[in-house]
């Protein structure tokens, strides 16, 4: 044995072990969003003024930023939602920076009651990847004081607490003070917003004296004097209230304390629940619900299982079929070595190791020791052409990526990466390595398969027999293969199920958890469920369920007895579906609310009659009818009542809004750090129609004046909060489609909107995210038309021969076809690994050819000359492709076999490459120069 190989070998090693510590995991690629999300509270104001004030500000500075893929906003009463959605390559950092500074330039008008816009790094409809619960009773901290710690973790996106104790101040008066001193509450709150500040005056350059002036305690809010030497305290009186949450969460029935957080786009969710899980074990009564790096984790060593069980596989094979097990492991060495270098030089890249990574060491062990096996069938020297050739063929293939679409890029990228190391890695140890370890004298080593001399003759016999079997059951496979449909996502199993119960509009909380108790007693006993939430919103309830491990079919029982107590709840039910259906979203575009929602609705009638196997949703709801008070002009200007002062009152008197914040120098809450204030009336009573009417309203006279003498009331329609896309006013409403209903669905929606009248008042756009899908699928096509070029520029320039090197790139098709067929009759979709599988069989399947007919360049290819290639080559084949389908084949039987996506890449590789072998024998015939069968005498 050679020391310096042996010293190279551990050197690389030893350094190498040095960077793979500090590598980051994750699950997916492509799956990070860059998105953004900016909410604003503006208390006590609808959504027409919500959206002037607010929304239409900040989208106006929001376009202006670059990069910016999207935008879409959503302007309700009293909050402004907008979520910008970025391209690929941006870096969210930056991003959020650069929407930072919009949103100070554009926050400097709001009002003074206008919220600080809250700016997050996640989406708000995003599912999130932590949740757990703390017990209500033994909670020390506020719900405030929570929030600031979780959001100071790295990669905490929006953090949403349910149930977490908090406070407000609520400021009491009297309306008949009020009159005597000729008072409103309007007059309270100025001075209140005025007195409550810090201040900050300059004396000379570059210094100014600051004094905090803000309230430290409730008497403060009593003390103040207003501007006729009246002190506060004579018409209020300051107290605490507990806030009135419009959500109640429990946890299998009981009232807990629950915490949902959302990742921002950029984080590394393993990481960021790592440290959240030690988080939560420091508090006192807490249990973590949901965590969903844990599962990425599992779902990742199920891969690295996978992968050291190939390698330990495939040496075993290899010893086998080599039966000198010395030579085995100095061949299959080169397989923990070129991985764990390859996972160096990705860490030192700052490349996540994902599954896509994983299963591309998984294809490169297979693919090493083939080399290997072809060094010691046929020596060093004839082998370097050959084995050389052959990782060109595939380093070609991935080439061609560098013209897809970033997208693109992204789900292929790991994996390209880590099979183009592995390979380059494994040759330097083939090549350079490997002779240290087997001396040049005992190179060559015969595998011990029966002769393959017979081969030429037997092909020659049936030449057109075998060849049009195996034609015609490709042709069947690739009719077969018309139907499968494409997933562009692997989904993480994480034995949840999710479902909603939506109710009409104006729904309280209370009539929603009143209609679904019996939801909760059903669930409670039911088998097969480890936990569940219940969350009770307004118009909604949200249903989250831990299933058991263990127990087969569980889901699909529960899924159906869930459907059945719908039926008696009122409400209408949604699984949260990932794989079996799809959205196909059409949105509507005009300035007038009342037209485009009239159209939105027509439209969702025509799409549900002409489409009946399909579920039309629209994403708003129909509101109940709002009441408009108009003022009467004789009757205002006889009182002498402005319409600002009417809607002072009636607000007051119906909302009780937030009038200020508060955030004193010091807590007087535990843990909480900032109040809302509200003032309220001695006459506070819950109004009906009649009592809004007989409100009585101060004229400037001081005295008392019915609403109803004042206003005119009448109803009109409700249109609910508003929508933006790009800016513009919208409304949605989506098509929930099979998988299998996807091909035509364009097309047949398009002939839909041209058969209807619009005017120029409405546009529509639909069929974005399906319009990007059919484009990635086009983009991989090119991809492959491609790499089948530069394939065939290859061989031509190999083997000196157009003929030779057509006769070699038709083996391509039908590796591709057969595998897709054999799919397709399984029902088993093609997902981002099963189509990187089948690029990967353009380059590995002409690997055979080249093996095969290496050293026949330039030569008249005779019976004898094959015949010598086929006995001495074929036992190097058969063994590598044994190998090959060894390595890989963990990936199929340690996951869900097919309809886990990686056991779908195993398979798809393995029968890609057993076709392309059988083909190129069945088809020896058909090569060029190869002499005509003799025909039999009579």
């Amino acid at each position: 044995m050679n020391t310096r190989s042996l010293f190279i070998v551990f050197l690389i090693i030893l350094v190498s072990f040095f960077f793979i510590p500090k590598a980051q995991f994750s699950h997916f690629p492509g799956r990070k969003s860059r998105i953004i999300t900016i909410e604003t509270d503006f208390p006590g104001f609808f959504q027409e003024a919500v959206e002037q004030i607010i929304t239409n500000p900040l989208e106006e500075e929001m376009t202006r930023l670059g990069n910016l893929k999207s935008i879409h906003s959503f302007s309700e009463n009293e909050k402004s939602l907008i979520t910008l959605t970025f391209h690929e390559k941006t870096n969210l950092n930056e991003a959020y920076q650069a929407v930072s500074r919009a949103v100070d330039r554009a926050s400097h008008a709001f009002p003074p009651s206008a919220g600080i816009p809250k700016i997050y790094r996640s989406d708000s409809e995003s599912l999130p990847v932590f949740v757990f619960k703390l017990d209500k009773a033994k909670a020390g901290f506020s719900k405030e004081s929570l929030e600031k710690t979780l959001q100071s973790f790295k990669g905490v996106g929006k953090v949403e607490i349910a149930g977490a104790p908090a406070k407000d101040v609520i400021l009491q008066v009297s309306r008949g003070l009020l009159i005597h001193y000729g008072l409103n509450t309007s007059d309270i709150a100025e001075v209140l917003n005025r007195r409550n500040m810090i201040v900050s005056i300059p004396f000379h350059t570059g210094c100014s004296a600051s004094s905090d002036l803000r309230f430290g305690n409730l008497q403060d809010f009593e003390h103040q004097i207003m501007h006729n030497g009246l002190s506060v305290h004579n018409v209020l009186e300051a107290s605490w209230q507990d806030i009135s949450r419009t959500s109640l969460v429990r946890v299998n029935g009981q009232k807990s304390i629950v915490i949902r957080i959302r990742m921002s786009g950029d984080a590394n969710t393993i990481l960021l629940c790592r440290e959240l899980k030690n988080f939560t074990e420091s508090l006192d009564s807490s249990c973590i619900l949901y965590n969903q790096g844990r599962i990425i984790e599992e779902s990742l060593w199920k891969t690295a299982r996978a992968v050291v069980t190939g390698i330990l596989a495939v040496i075993l094979v290899t010893g086998l079929l080599l039966k000198q097990w010395g030579k085995a492991l100095a061949i299959g060495f080169s397989i923990p070595f070129s991985i764990l270098t390859s996972m160096a030089v990705l860490t030192l890249l700052e490349k996540e190791i994902d599954l896509m990574v994983l299963s591309g060491f998984c294809v490169g062990t297979g693919l090493i020791i083939d080399s290997g096996i072809i060094i010691l069938e046929c020596g060093f020297i004839q082998s370097r052409k050959p084995v050389f050739y052959s990782l060109l063929s595939t380093l070609l293939v991935f080439s061609v990526f560098v013209f897809a679409p970033q997208q693109i890029r992204e789900l292929f990228g790991g994996m390209i990466l880590s099979i183009s190391l592995v390979l380059i890695f494994s040759l330097v140890y083939l090549f350079l390595v490997l002779p240290g370890f087997i001396s040049d004298d005992r190179t060559k080593q015969k595998i011990s398969f029966r002769k393959f001399g017979f081969a030429a003759e037997y092909i020659e016999k049936y030449r057109f027999r075998y060849p049009l079997v195996l034609f015609l059951l490709t042709g069947v496979l690739g009719i077969a293969s018309l139907k499968l449909v494409y997933r562009d996502q692997v989904v993480l199993n994480d034995d949840n199920l999710t479902f909603f119960i939506e109710y009409p509009s104006g729904t309280t909380r209370e009539f929603v958890m009143t209609s679904l108790e019996y939801f909760e007693k059903e669930l409670i006993f039911y088998d097969g469920i480890e936990y569940f939430t219940s969350e009770y919103k307004p118009e909604r309830a949200v249903f989250r369920i831990k299933m058991s491990k263990g127990i087969k079919g569980s889901e699909s029982q529960l899924r159906e007895r869930i459907v059945q107590l719908n039926l008696r709840s009122g409400g209408n039910l949604f699984f949260h579906e990932i794989q079996e259906t799809r959205s196909y979203t059409l949105t509507l575009f005009s300035s007038q609310r009342e037209i485009l929602q009239k159209k939105t609705m027509e439209l969702a009638e025509i799409l549900q009659i002409q489409f009946p196997d399909l579920r039309v949703i629209l994403h708003f709801k129909k509101r109940p009818a709002q009441f408009y008070l108009t003022p009467l002009e004789k009757g205002a200007f006889l009182y002498g009542i402005t319409p600002i002062q009417l809607y002072r009152d009636i607000s007051d008197f119906l909302n009780h809004p937030v009038r200020l914040k508060w955030q004193p120098p010091e807590a007087p809450v535990p843990g909480q750090y900032s109040y809302d204030v509200r003032i309220l009336k001695d006459d506070n009573i819950i109004p009906d129609k009649q009592s809004l009417l007989n409100l009585p309203i101060t004229d400037e006279k001081g005295e008392y004046r019915l609403l109803k003498d004042i206003v005119h009331m009448e109803e009109h329609i409700d249109l609910g909060g508003i929508s933006h896309a790009g800016g513009q006013r919208s409304l949605s409403l989506s098509l929930e489609y099979d998988e299998k209903r996807e091909g035509s669905l364009y097309e047949d929606v398009e002939m839909v909107l041209d058969s209807l009248e619009w005017n120029d008042q409405i546009r529509i756009n639909h069929g974005r995210e399906l319009r990007e899908t059919q484009n990635d699928l086009k983009a991989i096509f090119v991809c492959i038309i491609l790499a089948l070029l530069l394939i065939l520029i290859l061989l031509i320039l190999v083997f000196e021969s157009i003929g030779i090197a057509l006769y070699l790139l038709l083996q391509v098709p039908g590796a591709i076809i057969f595998p897709l067929g054999i799919l397709s009759f399984f029902s088993i979709p093609v997902t981002t690994p099963v189509v990187f599988a089948l690029i990967m069989i353009i380059g590995i399947s002409v690997n055979n050819g080249i093996v095969l007919l290496s050293g026949l360049e330039g030569k008249r290819i005779t019976c004898r000359l094959l015949k010598a290639a086929v006995e001495s080559r074929s036992s190097s084949l058969l063994a590598a492709l044994i190998t090959t389908i060894t390595g890989i084949f963990p990936l199929l039987i340690t996951g869900g076999g097919l309809k886990d996506p990686f056991g779908a890449l195993s398979f798809t590789l393995g029968a890609g490459l057993i076709y392309s072998l059988i083909s190129l024998y069945l088809s020896l015939p058909f090569l060029p120069y190869f002499p005509k069968g003799k025909k039999k005498s009579p």
